[in-house]
């Protein structure tokens, strides 16, 4: 619209913006008086501001967001009523002292999203090995369209290995949906979005291991784990001793079903840790293989759990192969 077109115009020429993102949020204030007052005329009153620029170095956060509100004052003068910043500079972003603006930078370098809403886990930090910030993620984007939900999973997560090693984003809980909206530039694709049916009804046909077939010792020993257990939980600590939040949801789904499983500790094997990453293309923990097949982390084993999959799943890794 017209007000964000003079705030973006405007910020670009004041601060030749590192990183710029304007969010309009103002379909979340209707009942406000000002927009009331615009009867309907206008969508444009309120917006959450993200400016990451070399100018804000040296200068404190008042003198920051003064330089930003000066800037937009004729968006002001149109109609805007209310502004939400966040100002930083290049290294304070890539440092981490913004996670969601840092997740919210990286993710939009590769994915191209309707809608992205992140925020922080209401959950709060997990104990044990979980350093940083724990999130929760929902996003629309074309870019998933025909996508399996892990496909999904590791398009998210990949781009975001090393904020998650660094311990600057602890986890993510993912809410990840295909847009009406095709992309560009792509063929039609008519796969539904039934994907986790789809995933698991492959495993049940097959439950064939997909990983790449270099060898090494430490590939050796993750191939030996996989398929001489009929369920391993590759974790944070153990079955009885769980040292991460998450880890301790999935064993909490695992035990609602009462099968016979096995869990890897990979806090005391970093080997493993970090070999096991590339083996299932899934770079954070948990990771639950069935004979041999890789599942997925804690959000696929959520929404399978929903559908009763999950159950069906681990039923069938009892019986004999």
């Amino acid at each position: 619209g017209p007000i964000e077109s003079i705030m973006r115009g405007a910020l670009e020429k004041e601060f030749s913006p590192y990183h710029l993102e304007i969010i309009n949020e103002s379909e979340n204030h209707v009942e406000h008086e000002a927009m009331q007052g615009l009867a309907g005329q206008s969508l444009e009153t309120h917006f959450e501001i993200t400016v990451v620029s070399r100018k804000f170095e040296n200068k404190t956060q008042l003198e920051r967001q003064q330089a930003v509100n000066s800037a937009v004052k004729a968006a002001f003068d149109n109609g805007l009523h209310a502004l939400q910043l966040k100002t930083l500079t290049p290294s304070e972003l890539e440092n981490g002292t913004d996670p969601i603006s840092l997740v919210r930078y990286i993710l939009k370098k590769t994915i191209k999203f309707d809608k992205l809403e992140l925020s922080v886990s209401p959950k709060g930090s997990y104990v044990g090995d979980c350093p940083g910030t724990p999130l929760v993620m929902y996003a629309e984007s074309p870019d998933f369209n025909g996508k399996s939900l892990s496909d999904r999973h590791v398009m998210v997560y990949t781009p975001l290995d090393e904020v998650l090693t660094k311990g600057i984003v602890s986890s993510i809980e993912l809410d990840v949906r295909e847009s009406n909206r095709k992309p560009k530039n792509t063929k039609k694709n008519t796969t539904k979005d039934a994907t986790v049916s789809a995933a698991v009804a492959a495993s049940s046909a097959s439950l064939q291991q997909t990983t790449p077939v270099t060898h090494s010792p430490v590939t050796d020993r993750i191939r030996d784990l996989i398929f001489n257990n009929p369920t391993i939980l590759f974790m944070k600590g153990d079955r009885f001793n769980p040292r991460c939040g998450f880890s301790r949801q999935a064993i909490d789904l695992i035990e609602k079903f009462k099968p016979k499983y096995e869990t890897f500790d990979i806090l005391e094997h970093n080997d493993i840790r970090q070999a096991l990453k590339a083996f299932s293309n899934w770079p954070t923990y948990p990771q639950l293989y069935v004979r041999g097949k890789f599942v997925g982390g804690l959000d696929v084993m959520k929404a399978m759990e929903t559908t009763g999959e999950l159950e069906s799943l681990l039923m069938l890794s009892q019986k004999k192969a």
